[in-house]
């Protein structure tokens, strides 16, 4: 029996017209991987029963969990399919490049569905009716821009031999976002003091409706309130920054990657609420400081992709 391997695995994501159902003609993209994790598992409820003696009892079928977890390198091409689930889908123009924007609060897909196809063995594994619930973004002074997403969902099924896809659309000479390209703007002044930017995005997509007769499964996954938040680290060169998320002030700020006319990723956070956690001097080098943000509103995330492709 041969051994697994990561490398032989891909993650095709398919794009759901009613939650919970795979579209007849199913289509697909793969995604770039850096983790993938399914979460499936059955809780056990403990059995009531009090026998006459004093062996373990075989215990009950609970509720069914059904999801995953990827970590996604953006590439320029497959991260609208990426933006499109986690913060809205885009509205498309132009005629090549494409710029592509959305907003959160937008109208996102009905959900989703991620297989898992692991090619060495030939072997497929469906999880269906997912929404994403969260999604995050850490920004630092080098490597790719990875994405962090969580996927709760309806169901799934189990292992086979049969691909969902069999063909999927798969964008094979796309670049990675680099982020020695990246540029971050302050209130639109240069932020070149910035060391390091997490950026989170919550749904609240409500995970805890269960209903009775229905094998354990959710039943939904209706979608409560967004929050937009998020962490910066900086070199202190001024009190600028430290005194306004003293005051709790807000700020806007937009992080750029451009590699070319057609590979620009920009995000825009505007009004932010400024909270000062950290000013640390330990030794004779560099003052740095933290803050927390969050956003609020419906333009508090925006984001404006341009590439290759015409729509999503």
């Amino acid at each position: 029996m041969a051994q697994w391997e990561g490398s032989q695995a891909q993650i095709v994501l398919i794009e759901e017209t009613t939650l919970g159902t795979t579209p007849g003609t199913p289509t697909g993209v793969v995604l770039p991987k850096s983790s993938v994790e399914p979460l499936i598992g059955r809780k056990l409820v403990d059995n009531p029963t009090i026998p006459g003696d004093r062996l373990p009892q075989k215990k009950l079928r609970g509720r069914l969990d059904a999801g995953c977890r990827l970590q996604v390198p953006l590439h320029f091409e497959s991260a609208g399919h990426v933006l499109k689930h986690a913060i809205a889908t885009p509205t498309s123009s132009g005629t090549g490049p494409h710029t592509h924007t959305g907003t959160v609060g937008g109208a996102l897909p009905e959900g989703a569905e991620i297989e898992i196809q692991q090619l060495d063995a030939l072997e497929y594994l469906l999880l269906k009716g997912l929404r994403a619930d969260t999604f995050g973004l850490k920004v630092a002074d080098t490597g790719a821009l990875i994405a962090e997403l969580d996927f709760p969902g309806l169901d799934y099924d189990s292992w086979s031999g049969t691909a969902t896809v069999a063909a999927p659309t798969e964008y094979s000479a796309e670049e990675p976002l680099d982020l020695t390209y990246a540029t971050i703007n302050i209130d639109s002044v240069a932020a070149a003091y910035l060391m390091g930017l997490q950026l989170n995005v919550a749904q609240g997509v409500d995970k805890d409706k269960y209903t009775a007769g229905n094998n354990g499964k959710r039943f939904s996954l209706a979608r409560g309130m967004i929050a937009v938040t998020g962490s910066m680290d900086f070199l202190v060169l001024d009190t600028t920054l430290i005194a306004k998320a003293e005051q709790s002030q807000v700020s806007t700020f937009d992080i750029t990657v451009n590699q070319g006319t057609d590979k620009i990723l920009t995000l825009t956070v505007t009004n932010a609420q400024l909270t000062f956690t950290r000013h640390q001097i330990n030794d004779a080098g560099a003052e740095t400081a933290s803050l927390d943000f969050a956003a609020y509103g419906s333009a508090a995330l925006a984001y404006s992709l341009t590439n290759t492709t015409a729509s999503y």
